[in-house]
């Protein structure tokens, strides 16, 4: 049987990687979701109207995620007085967080497509959704929803493919 303030550390040190995991996640959320629909009707137009407020605004969300990212890791140092304990509970506060923002992004892009086609910053003055327009004749809803997914997934689809040849060499379907 472990001794009690063994048992007590380890949940402390678990509490630890999930608060700092869902503030830095809560604060990488909150700049996501303001940056990108922040010149939409959705938002009121804040972008349009009310720059100065929205840069405030976007920049403290971005200093709150890296202020919770440097006081977890101080914190949780302080509270055990363990350094590799510091990089165990940042590093999980890191994957916690970063599997909240790509879930934030993936549905924001699933439920407010429309939202994010209508804007004039979305591809239209980058150089590469000039590009894109020009030469490949590709719509916005194409860009953004099919090629996304699929140029996230392709890497998994080749890393596959290579592992069958490996596996089976020689048989042809893969």
């Amino acid at each position: 049987m472990k001794p009690v303030s063994v048992t007590l550390g380890a949940a402390m040190i678990r509490r630890l990687r999930l608060l700092f995991g869902f503030l830095i996640g809560a604060m990488w959320m909150g700049e996501v979701l303001f940056g990108n629909l922040g010149d939409t009707a959705l938002l009121g137009n804040v972008r349009t109207f009310h720059f100065h407020a929205y840069r405030a605004i976007g920049w403290s969300f971005v200093c709150g995620a890296l202020a919770f990212t440097a006081l977890g890791g101080f914190y949780s140092a302080y509270r055990t007085g363990d350094f590799l304990v510091a990089l165990q509970v940042a590093i999980w506060s890191g994957l916690i967080s970063g599997a909240i923002t790509l879930t934030t992004l993936l549905a924001m892009t699933a439920f407010f497509l429309d939202a994010l086609q209508r804007l004039e910053s979305s591809l239209d003055r980058t150089w590469a959704g000039h590009y894109l327009r020009r030469n490949w004749r590709l719509n916005r809803k194409a860009i953004l929803s099919k090629t996304a997914f699929r140029g996230c997934l392709k890497p998994l689809k080749r890393a596959r493919t290579a592992v069958a040849r490996a596996q089976f060499p020689g048989s042809g379907t893969y």
